[in-house]
């Protein structure tokens, strides 16, 4: 599908007529952030549209695992099959991409203040 962003069933399928079974599949589909796997049944569902809502975020990585592609490639996928079709999926992507950065920001500071706390207290101490 040329020019257009893949739904995950559209990258499972790929992965299918690649010839790799959903049993490959799951083997490979561990998060390596959490260990958690994608289950057989999962791959199933999804390549028979039985998914209703996007999988978990570490389904997702362990997706991106077996599937050998990019989290972030899935993660958008997931987006655009899972999202009702009037939101406008762009927007929504940079909304994300926004709030994801803005997270970052916000785990640093409190890194920094912890950081600042712990030396106060060696000092006291």
């Amino acid at each position: 599908m040329p020019g257009s962003t893949p739904t995950l069933r559209d990258m499972v399928k790929a992965a299918r007529d690649r010839g790799q079974t959903l049993r490959q599949l799951a083997q490979r589909a561990i998060d390596p952030e959490t260990g958690q796997p994608a289950s057989y049944s999962l791959f199933h569902d999804i390549e028979h549209g039985n998914v209703k809502r996007a999988p978990a975020v570490e389904h997702l990585r362990a997706i991106a695992v077996a599937l050998n592609r990019p989290f972030e490639e899935v993660r958008q996928a997931a987006i655009i099959e899972y999202l009702p079709a009037k939101i406008d999926t762009k927007a929504l992507l940079e909304q994300a991409d926004h709030l994801e950065a803005e997270a970052e920001r916000l785990k640093a500071i409190a890194a920094r203040q912890m950081e600042g706390e712990g030396a106060g207290e060696r000092e006291t101490a």
